[in-house]
């Protein structure tokens, strides 16, 4: 029988795991090599509404939080520090920034950062109150405070969003994605949305990166009456991009992205969480076995053409969504921004003139997606992930 430390060097095996989503001071009961992952939170999205049929607004996606991972040795009575970086929070109205998430750090208690990600910062929002071409910008990426031995990588910025022509007539809305920290040792940004030519009536909101892949990119061409929502990132690779002059909405015409021949690439198989509509989640979830980083196969959301959701999986970021159609709506479409675990929130649009608009909040360390709208009412931008302290144990001493 192979002893603890031959199954160590050879598996590099989790034998127990140890979360820690919030601040707290640790006594440790063993002596164990572990290896320590600190997430920074993630930075909230930008929010814009102009409440006018002749109208722009744009709202970028926040930053993800930077990963540090280390293998070190902890010991029997020793009390350690885990410090959890917060949420960068949500705004709302318009021209509004999201929050910077907090810095997230290991420490002996008394002792300086053995390992520290600092948080991402939040998306900015634009409107037509400074003009008819707003651009809004994707909060930056969170900086590596102390690297760790295994890795320490930066988070990535969030989506941004622009209207770069507008013809003076109808609105133009875009919303960003949030970005995805790097737990596997690269960042993932957030989608871009942009309407890059005149035309009227143009509404797009791009998904947030997943944890091996950014969020769709949207690029609304001259054309009227567009209407795209984008997948978020998978473990498989970057969600779909639409670039259209006509309505593209996979929603809308009841298709998943991967049944488009034009833009066909495969992203992974559907693992995601699968719910009928006006249902509650009935809970299709990939395996896990002993970490909390494993089993990340999750794709991007869809609708089926009988009207059947499927919320991102885990790793997968949230999917962009436009119109008024949100959390516990009796579509059931409250999911669709929500990305799966460590994923970034989708970005939020709406051209109804008056309904609410919300993005998706960020997961671990992930950024909030961007809303934007021409409404009466106020849009509600996703708030970041908060940070996370991972203690993964591969030997016992």
């Amino acid at each position: 029988m192979a002893s603890t430390s031959s199954y160590y060097s050879a598996n590099q095996s989790v034998l127990n795991e140890i979360l820690f989503a919030a601040t707290e001071t640790w006594a440790c009961p063993f002596d164990a090599r572990v290896i320590v992952t600190v997430i920074g939170g993630g930075g909230g999205g930008g929010s814009a509404n102009y409440n006018n049929a002749a109208a722009s607004a744009v709202a970028a996606g926040g930053g993800s939080g930077a990963v540090c991972k280390s293998l070190l040795t902890v010991a029997s009575g020793t009390s350690y520090v885990a410090t959890v970086g917060a949420a960068g929070s949500y705004n709302s109205g318009d021209e509004e920034q999201g929050g910077t998430g907090g810095n997230t750090s290991w420490k002996v208690s008394g002792g300086s950062a053995l390992l520290q990600a600092n948080g991402g910062v939040g998306g900015t929002g634009q409107s037509s109150t400074t003009g008819n071409t707003p651009s809004a910008t994707g909060g930056a990426g969170g900086a590596v405070g102390t690297t760790g031995n295994i890795f320490g990588v930066a988070g990535a910025r969030g989506g941004s969003a622009s209207i770069q022509a507008y013809s003076g007539s109808g609105f133009h809305i875009a919303a960003g994605g949030g970005a995805a920290a790097g737990i596997f040792g690269l960042a993932h940004r957030g989608g871009d949305a942009n309407c890059t030519t005149g035309g009227y009536n143009k509404c797009i909101a791009a998904g947030g990166g997943g944890v091996w892949g950014r969020g769709g990119d949207m690029v609304a061409l001259n054309g009227n009456g567009i209407e795209m929502s984008g997948a978020g990132g998978t473990a498989f690779g970057a969600g779909h991009d639409f670039s259209e002059a006509s309505d593209r909405d996979w929603w809308g015409i009841g298709e998943t992205p991967n049944s488009y021949t034009y833009n066909f690439k495969f992203r992974g198989m559907t693992l995601n969480y699968r719910v009928s509509s006006a249902s509650a989640e009935t809970g299709l979830h990939t395996g896990q076995s002993q970490s909390i980083f494993d089993g990340l196969w999750g794709v991007a959301g869809s609708v089926t053409s009988s009207a059947a959701n499927s919320y991102p999986g885990p790793g997968g970021g949230g999917a962009g969504y436009h119109e008024s159609i949100y959390y516990g709506s009796s579509s059931g479409a409250g999911g669709y921004v929500s990305p799966g675990i460590f994923g970034g929130g989708g970005g939020g649009s709406n051209k109804t003139g008056s309904s609410g608009t919300y993005g998706g909040t960020g997961s671990y360390g992930g950024g909030g997606g961007g809303a934007a709208s021409y409404s009466s009412s106020d849009s509600y931008s996703g708030m970041g992930g908060g940070g996370l302290v991972v203690l993964s144990v591969v030997e016992y001493l």
